[in-house]
């Protein structure tokens, strides 16, 4: 919808939200900034829930920045690992996970728990933007920027990402989302380029 809402998330080091809202005054969009990725995680199915509760007994609280940043995706992974060792006999947990490593691993598939948590991370993304839809009635798009989506694009073009954003389960899925527009964002610069945007206004 042209000058519909906008919502934009941000997966990086951390997890950055924002809404935007048409202003016929200046003629653009107001941008107002958010701190709902320190809201708590609402986890889907039984994988999500056990993550939700590590993550509470290592850190007394599961946001949803803390499965959905770089950090999250190391997080993930390392849970994966949490299970019996001889469940992964030929899989060990990799030493010093960093979310590239787990990420390239994932995306290679050259490492079945990276591979997993790899999605896990991507549903998880797809369905905070799929609340962010909500929250904001965003119809004029929800945007995903951050590092991390445009490095891993192959397995984002897969499908997960969206399904999780759809969500058949949710009655709103024919009356809303489905009528959202969700984009990656590619260009990782985008928030210095919006902040050279900011300044040429102001001059």
């Amino acid at each position: 919808e042209k000058r519909g809402p906008l919502s934009v998330l941000g997966p990086g080091t951390g997890l950055g939200q924002a809404q935007l809202f048409w202003n016929d005054a200046i003629g653009n969009y107001t941008v107002y900034p958010s701190e709902g990725s320190h809201a708590t995680f609402a986890p889907r199915g039984w994988k999500q829930r056990a993550l939700q509760a590590k993550v509470e007994a290592d850190r007394g609280h599961c946001s949803v920045e803390r499965v959905a940043c770089g950090s999250g995706l190391v997080r993930i992974y390392e849970f994966l690992h949490t299970d019996e060792i001889s469940h992964r006999p030929i899989h060990p947990p990799m030493e010093n996970p960093t979310p590239a490593s787990v990420s390239k691993a994932g995306l290679e598939r050259t490492d079945p728990v990276a591979s997993e948590a790899l999605d896990i991370f991507l549903s998880i993304v797809g369905a905070e933007a799929s609340h962010m839809a909500l929250r904001g009635l965003s119809t004029g798009g929800v945007y995903i920027a951050g590092g991390i989506l445009p490095k891993v694009l192959e397995r984002v073009e897969e499908g997960g990402l969206l399904e999780a954003f759809l969500w058949k389960a949710s009655r709103f899925h024919d009356k809303v989302l489905k009528h959202i527009p969700l984009y990656v964002v590619l260009e990782e610069r985008v928030g210095l380029m919006g902040s050279r945007e900011q300044a040429i206004q102001l001059i």
